[in-house]
């Protein structure tokens, strides 16, 4: 048997996407993440199909599981996204996510090669990414706190936004890093030079966490390092599992009553951001039953919150505050894609953990045993985050690399990462690899192009719109008829580049666009809002009445929507109007300065 050196494409890839970001981009983070996905894994999508052609024997039962479960899980996500009412969305993701079904077709792929070459012993590598990977991160987050950060981000969060582009997921990645650190310094021949340096990285890590301000670190890396001791004391000294485990669930339980505003922690452990979530699951969970099937579009969870969301969710945040995302993985994914994808994420999820404790329990070799817990708790930290934040591309790229490292180590426990040796001397096999890597990567390096350059048009066109400077109009709206006739673009980018027009004063041509925008997609309420504001500008009363209606449709608690409501119709002199809209917005916030503008509107 030859041995089998893990790709290059993968070695690079995986720390790339957590490292890469594009200032000349409208979304500098996501979009430059995704296209390296996109291009590493159909690298590796060539390598997996020739790694399994060349494996002549039959595939075992657990494999035959994983991959069915792989497959149900794609092709469910297909279906979703062929459902989906905007399928640029569904194929690309949410502008600022970009979690559509070519980044979890990437994310698979990654996995299945993960899961495909490693061995017990051949997790060194994926230490030595996680460590390629967070040396960088930890660097510039240092950069970031000290206030010397040379990149001017415009940036709403605490500074330590690294490369990930929030500080919750910079605090949530630098977690999983503790526990894949203090996992892999228990876990190999101890050595002082290994032991000093893996310290000191935790240290920095963990002074990076706190400095973030960000919670969701700490509760992932807790739950993390939790697991880790429990796995430990279970398997060396089980007779101290009695006072552990029941130890744990107390910590666990003072935590979460914490970050829920109860018990003597809840002024360390809760923050607003922790609350609010709670008004993203319920609308989630509201798109599910309401959408079992598909789901109500994949990651379009933004265009539906504002039909599911709850009138407490407005007397508490106003009207402006929305979101794009359920703030919750598992609730994530049932509620854009519905049962299937959902109920195969969960399986998926399952198989790891048990693949991995099956594992622990039962292999006769400690080191063995000690590189498998730090892993599954390494994976319980990523989970951990998943439970109350987002699928961020660096973050979740670590949830599909750990889950394939810990399934291909439990289908194959070799003592080195190895396929048959038909596969590694057939010539013919070496000469066909460049043709169907060349077949495959040439569509997605184009469209990653097409991508790329929506990006870079709108950073270019928010950069030169300026409605004093005349001159510039030529130039907005060559930058802005890019956009709007990219298809890989955005939506979201084109109604932007319309508004842009509409600075510029060519109303027209923005009118047309958006016209056109909402014809493919009648029920986007940022479309809608947009088109209403035009036509009333225009002076066309009736239509913007008529779109502001269908607004209400959408967003039934809007309350600035009734006021305009109300104010187009005291044009029209239709008082019962005005009085319908009036009493919505008593109902439903009556205190807020909407009402006080309807009060005085009213004459009330």
């Amino acid at each position: 048997m030859g041995k089998k050196k893990i790709s290059v494409a993968y070695n690079l890839g995986i720390p790339l996407i957590i490292l890469i970001v594009d200032i000349k981009l409208n979304d500098p983070f996501s979009v430059p993440k995704l296209i390296v996905l996109t291009l590493i894994s159909a690298w590796l999508a060539v390598e997996i199909g020739f790694l399994y052609s060349s494996n002549k024997s039959k595939l075992g039962k657990r494999e035959k599981i994983i991959l069915f479960t792989l497959i149900t899980f794609l092709g469910s996500l297909f279906t979703a996204t062929v459902l989906s009412d905007n399928l640029t969305v569904a194929l690309l993701g949410e502008t600022q996510r970009r979690n559509g079904l070519i980044s979890y077709l990437g994310l698979t792929v990654i996995l299945i090669y993960g899961m495909k070459i490693s061995s017990i012993n051949g997790t060194t590598n994926l230490f030595g990414l996680a460590l390629v990977a967070s040396v960088p991160v930890m660097i510039y987050s240092a950069i970031q706190i000290s206030g010397h950060d040379f990149i001017a981000w415009v940036n709403p969060y605490n500074n330590a936004i690294a490369t990930l582009g929030n500080p919750n997921f910079t605090s949530a990645y630098l977690g999983i890093m503790i526990v894949l650190a203090v996992g892999y310094m228990f876990s190999q021949k101890f050595t002082y030079q290994r032991v000093f340096f893996l310290l000191l990285l935790v240290l920095i890590a963990l002074f990076i966490i706190i400095s973030s301000e960000s919670r969701q670190g700490l509760y992932a890396l807790v739950v993390g390092l939790l697991l880790y001791v429990n796995l430990l004391v279970l398997k060396y000294r089980a007779r101290f599992s009695w006072i552990l485990i029941p130890f744990t669930i107390f910590l666990a339980a003072l935590g979460t009553a914490g970050m829920l505003q109860k018990g003597p922690l809840s002024s360390i452990l809760y923050k607003e951001s922790v609350s609010v979530r709670g008004f993203y699951w319920r609308a989630g969970i509201e798109m599910f039953l309401d959408n079992p099937i598909w789901g109500v579009g994949v990651d379009s969870y933004g265009r539906y919150f504002r039909q599911f969301k709850e009138i407490q969710y407005v007397q508490r945040f106003g009207t402006e505050l929305t979101s794009t995302n359920a703030h919750n993985v598992f609730i994530q994914m049932f509620s854009t894609s519905g049962l299937l994808v959902g109920l195969s994420y969960c399986v998926l999820v399952v198989l790891t953990f048990f693949a991995a404790f099956q594992f622990i329990f039962k292999q006769k070799q400690h080191n063995q045993h000690r590189v498998m817990i730090a892993l599954i708790s390494a994976y319980a930290t990523f989970q951990a985050q998943s439970f109350i934040s987002i699928d961020n591309l660096a973050l979740g790229i670590w949830g599909y690399v750990i889950s394939g490292a810990i399934l291909g180590i439990s289908l194959n426990n070799s003592d080195s990462l190895q396929v048959s040796s038909q596969y590694a001397h057939n010539n013919n096999f070496g000469f066909s690899k460049p043709i169907f890597r060349f077949l495959l990567i040439l569509p997605i390096f184009y469209l990653s192009i097409m991508i790329r350059n929506s990006e870079a048009d709108s950073y270019t066109l928010r950069s030169i719109t300026n409605p004093s400077i005349t001159d510039n109009r030529g130039a907005v709206q060559i930058s802005a008829n890019k956009i709007i006739d990219n298809f890989a673009a955005d939506p979201f980018l084109k109604l932007k580049a319309a508004s842009y027009l509409l600075d510029m004063g060519l109303t027209n041509e923005a009118y047309s666009v958006i016209e056109k925008l909402t014809n493919s997609d009648p029920n986007n309420y940022e479309n809608l809002w947009y088109l209403a504001n035009i036509q009333y500008n225009n002076g066309e009363v009736d239509k913007a009445i008529a779109t502001r209606l269908k607004i209400s449709s959408i967003d039934k608690f809007n309350t600035r929507n009734h006021l305009l409501l109300m104010s187009y119709y005291k044009e029209k002199n239709n008082v019962i109007e005005m009085e319908k809209r009036f009493d919505k917005i008593m109902d439903i916030a009556p205190t807020s300065e909407d009402a006080k503008n309807a009060k005085a509107l009213l004459g009330a």
